[in-house]
């Protein structure tokens, strides 16, 4: 989208969201960038503020924040004046009172094939899907199923293919052999996303396991149940053999909400409150495994 309609703008920005100290980083990186007068003020709020004068005295500018963990803490950061757009990118699940929420769903086979064609440059940005061999396009669907649609995945493998000219066919033969290594590996040049795949998962689930064990259990027992529809029903009917930890979660909804909380916090998992069910991505499941040295999976 940002992408799409950038002509729309005179300036877009992006700044790093994640925490505190990166994003008055990036605020002092724009200072410099617009030539503000306080860019070499040793008071950082005093450029922080400038910047935000900036963007108050300005129109046709977008302001992307990326990767926003903590919702409350860019408020200081928000310009006061609505003459631009204001980007989130997020995990974070409860926003209706700070912004309008987009979920981003799944690719489907074709659009994320075409994703991987195009970031790959096996074809131009603009050339027409007719233009294209089937046998490509038939090997990229099938790279886009097994990314399960997911747009980071599908980056990161393009990325590989471009740098190792490995081809669509080669890159699925590398896949059933070295899925784990690829899944750690970023490509090196022109990285948008700072992380790998799997690096990316396993900080939040570090995080989890910090914030709520028993939640961090729960995913790993779901990474073991087919990920489009878990029925919640099986886990509180199964709470006795779960081990202490997750049984006292499973049986009182309350400290189930809580551990479902902690995981959505991620985006590691999704729920459907009226089929009662849960959902995690095929990818957030092979990630787990890879990190499971031994199959017990409850704590106990």
């Amino acid at each position: 989208m940002c992408y799409q309609d950038r002509d729309q703008y005179q300036a877009v920005f992006w700044v790093r969201a994640d925490t505190h100290e990166t994003l008055i980083a990036d605020f002092m990186a724009v200072a410099d960038l617009l030539h503000l007068p306080e860019r070499h003020e040793q008071d950082q709020r005093r450029v922080v503020q400038s910047v935000r004068r900036w963007f108050n005295d300005h129109q046709r500018w977008l302001l992307i924040l990326d990767n926003v963990e903590d919702v409350q803490m860019i408020g200081d950061f928000l310009p006061e004046a609505s003459n631009g757009h204001i980007l989130l990118t997020t995990r974070a699940q409860a926003l209706r009172m700070v912004a309008e929420r987009i979920d981003l769903e799944q690719m489907g086979p074709g659009e994320g094939a075409l994703l991987l064609l195009r970031r790959a440059g096996i074809i131009e940005r603009e050339a027409p899907l007719d233009s294209m061999p089937y046998a490509y396009w038939e090997k990229a669907q099938q790279i886009a199923r097994l990314m399960d649609g997911l747009p980071l995945a599908l980056d990161q493998a393009a990325a590989y293919i471009e740098e190792t000219a490995c081809g669509l066919s080669g890159y699925l033969e590398r896949y059933q052999t070295h899925r784990r290594q690829l899944m750690k590996r970023r490509g090196r040049a022109f990285a948008t996303h700072p992380e790998p795949v799997t690096t990316t998962w396993s900080l939040a689930f570090a995080k989890v396991e910090q914030a709520n064990p028993a939640a961090a259990d729960l995913l790993r027992l779901c990474a073991f149940l087919h990920p489009d529809a878990i029925p919640e029903e099986i886990i509180v009917q199964g709470a006795p053999e779960l081990g202490p930890l997750l049984e006292a979660v499973a049986v009182d909804p309350f400290k189930f909400d809580e551990a479902i909380l902690e995981l959505r916090k991620f985006s590691l998992i999704s729920r459907d409150p009226q089929a009662r069910i849960l959902n995690l991505h095929r990818l957030v499941q092979a990630v787990l495994k890879d990190q499971m040295d031994y199959p017990t999976i409850c704590g106990g």
